[in-house]
């Protein structure tokens, strides 16, 4: 595992045609980029987003040899989570998926 100083943050941005996951430090130098299938959250329904997604940022991270303890934060773009109950949904499951204590995106507050 490479040991990130300060840590690292992940952006998601998901819809039906893709889904891409990008890794950052905290001088936004770009440590792991990729573009997996496309998942929207309104098609999938909240526990196959979550286990989908989860299951990209968990390749993501041995790929690019990182700990998600480092993780400061993860931003989600979720195409079909308009609903403000719709995002609490997702914010459940993914905190239990993924063990995450706080997310960084305007659209899961």
């Amino acid at each position: 595992m490479k040991n990130i100083s300060g840590g690292f943050y992940i952006g998601i941005d998901s819809g039906g045609t893709k889904c891409e996951l990008l890794i950052l430090d905290l001088n936004n130098k770009i440590l792991f980029n990729k573009y997996f299938k496309g998942v929207h959250y309104s098609v999938a329904g909240v526990t196959t987003y979550v286990n989908t997604v989860s299951d990209f940022i968990k390749k993501s991270l041995a790929s690019a040899g990182l700990n998600l303890k480092s993780c400061i934060s993860i931003g989600f773009g979720i195409a079909g989570a308009r609903e403000e109950k719709d995002r609490i949904k997702l914010k459940k499951h993914f905190r239990r998926n993924l063990i995450l204590k706080e997310f960084l995106s305007q659209q899961m507050p």
